[in-house]
């Protein structure tokens, strides 16, 4: 009771300490994130419940204009829903049934394989579905299997052109499949499709929705955003060879990867809505992830066999949580040069040199900066009234480095690791830019790459997060792609900035933007890892934007990497009661 009553007083004090940081902030942005980086978890799905039932349930009006707008679809694609079944809860199961039955796209089959399950009144309910509606069928298998070889029965029953995967005891809101069609109907290239999804409990509450960014190449790395909704196009599934044995636990998982190293990251669409219900029972992977581990086992080995089959240069590892993982990039070649370029004057060259003379013999380091007076690896390119970016420019005119590692004077690695793997992932080709995580010294992060429109503006989001939460839904503890990130600690491969024709003489924020934006437009990524943790140890020295940078709309679309159903007016990725995205019967 002491201890209880103690760490309570703490957790106040902390929130208290944090509540005067926001007003001095003069924000209430500042209150707000600042009170949600106390400790413990944020809720990020606070009043979801009362938002799903206004944003996540059609009504009885919206069902039937769906069915109307269902009809007039150009492409009417028969969708198979693949079900395993084994030793189900009844109940639950017929819920789940029922929720196909409801779909507002009526063009679907029910495809259930029955593994062995040993109960007679399952096998007369499956029995009597197939008796009531022609689009059930069942295969009863006659030796269990486990959930691969029950999976691949099911497929063998599908013949519609796509297949969506339904747990047993798992739900699909009435407008599912609908929402499905609309995006093959509006994207003839799509061949694997997913959705955001929910959790509910046993009593039917809906809680802790996962509102997902547009296809990430590299976040698909450290989790499985895919599932769920997972849609997957049935001959691509068969052109795989379909489930794996020897995966379950994580055999959708294993699937896409193998269907995207053959069909590409170009056929992968998201829809923005929540389109799936994962049931949150005692002992299920919803429940808590760490209860399979023979699921995350199977999941390593599906992403090591995926950057094998894709020739992906690097390893994968577990990662901090549970049900995330991590992928280390390797450089491509045995020896890397790196230019370290600063915008100015370090504020602790030692411990820069500490930190770089820690780095693997195959990197050799330069240091340049603006300052006559400095007596090594020092250059003055411009007057001290030159810009940043004409500064950063001149010193990448004179750098001999393969990688371009550009830095603020405020800040320093965390180590010697956080070089090595910001360089790393600069080296891959896919990469256009690799930014790192600027954290404060207290361990509170700052910068984890920045979201388009945020506060009306370019900001960051997870500001003032404690470095060693995940995040929302690991986002502070995967790789991944982000619209921009900040200068004050990227890697850019000398060539790929020159062929860009380096920083416009634009502001903080709209720099890297802008650069970012041609990096796309080369075909390239911009991509963020929390595994290169910079120190800001003179905030007042590093340059990064904040909410008074404001991106002219015309200019800048939707953030596709920030789920329209989250707010742009505060960092702690709460949802917003007025979602970006319209609803399907709107």
């Amino acid at each position: 009771m002491v201890a209880a009553a103690s760490r309570s007083r703490a957790t106040a004090a902390e929130a208290a300490r944090l509540l005067l940081l926001g007003w001095r902030a003069g924000r209430l942005r500042g209150i707000l994130d600042l009170l949600l980086a106390a400790p413990g978890t944020p809720h990020f799905g606070f009043g979801y419940a009362k938002w799903v039932a206004q944003h996540g349930v059609a009504s009885l009006e919206a069902r039937r204009l769906l069915r109307e707008r269902s009809r007039a679809f150009t492409q009417q694609p028969l969708i198979s829903v693949l079900m395993p079944v084994y030793k189900p809860d009844l109940d639950l199961l017929r819920e789940a049934v029922d929720s196909v039955f409801e779909q507002t796209y009526q063009h679907w089959q029910l495809c259930i394989a029955d593994d062995a399950s040993d109960d007679p009144s399952c096998r007369d309910y499956l029995k009597t579905l197939m008796s009531r509606d022609s689009r059930i069928k069942v295969v009863f298998r006659d030796k269990n299997g486990h959930i691969s070889a029950a999976s691949n029965s099911a497929l063998d029953l599908c013949a519609g052109e796509f297949t969506a995967l339904l747990d047993q005891d798992d739900l699909l809101p009435a407008h599912a499949l609908h929402c499905v069609v609309d995006c093959i109907n509006r994207n003839p290239g799509a061949r694997l499709i997913y959705s955001d999804e929910d959790k509910i409990d046993v009593k039917g509450v809906h809680y802790d929705p996962y509102f997902k960014p547009d296809w990430d190449s590299y976040l698909i790395l450290g989790q499985n955003l895919f599932s769920h909704l997972g849609v997957f196009e049935t001959k691509l599934m068969r052109e795989v060879g379909g489930f794996r044995q020897g995966y379950e636990g994580s055999q959708d998982y294993d699937l896409l990867l193998r269907c995207l190293a053959k069909a590409g990251s170009g056929s992968v669409f998201h829809i923005p809505h929540v389109l799936y219900h994962w049931r949150a029972v005692p002992g299920s992977t919803a429940q808590a992830m760490g209860q399979k581990s023979y699921a995350a086992d199977a999941a390593l080995r599906a992403l090591a066999d995926y950057l094998t089959n894709t020739k992906r240069p690097g390893r994968i590892e577990p990662g901090a949580f549970p049900g995330m993982y991590r992928f280390r990039p390797t450089p491509p070649s045995d020896t890397i040069t790196v230019s370290v370029l600063f915008d100015a004057p370090p504020s602790d060259l030692a411990a820069w040199q500490r930190a770089l003379s820690g780095l693997d013999a195959n990197l050799a380091v330069e240091c340049l900066f603006p300052d006559p007076d400095r007596a090594v690896n020092s250059v003055a390119p411009r007057p001290e009234s030159a810009t940043r970016a004409a500064r950063l420019n001149q010193l990448a005119k004179i750098a001999k480095g393969d990688v371009l590692l550009f830095a603020s004077a405020g800040v320093e690695p965390a180590g010697p690791a956080s070089v090595s793997e910001l360089v790393a992932l600069a080296s891959i080709s896919s990469v256009g830019v690799a930014g790192a995580r600027i954290i404060e010294a207290s361990r509170r992060v700052l910068h984890a790459g920045y979201v388009l429109g945020m506060f009306g503006g370019l900001d960051s989001p997870h500001r003032g997060f404690p470095v060693a939460t995940p995040g929302y839904f690991g986002q502070l503890e995967l790789l991944r792609r982000a619209s921009a990130v900040s200068a004050a600690a990227m890697a850019v491969r000398r060539n790929v900035f020159q062929q860009l024709g380096g920083f416009s003489d634009l502001a903080i924020g709209i720099l890297e933007l802008d650069f970012s934006r041609r990096v796309e437009s080369a075909g390239m990524d911009t991509v963020i890892t929390p595994h290169a943790d910079f120190v800001a140890t003179q905030p007042t020295l590093v340059a990064l934007t904040d909410s008074s940078i404001s991106v002219p709309g015309t200019d800048w679309p939707e953030d596709r990497h920030y789920n329209p159903n989250l707010t742009l007016m505060h960092g702690a990725y709460l949802i917003d009661r007025a979602p970006r995205v319209a609803l399907p019967w709107a």
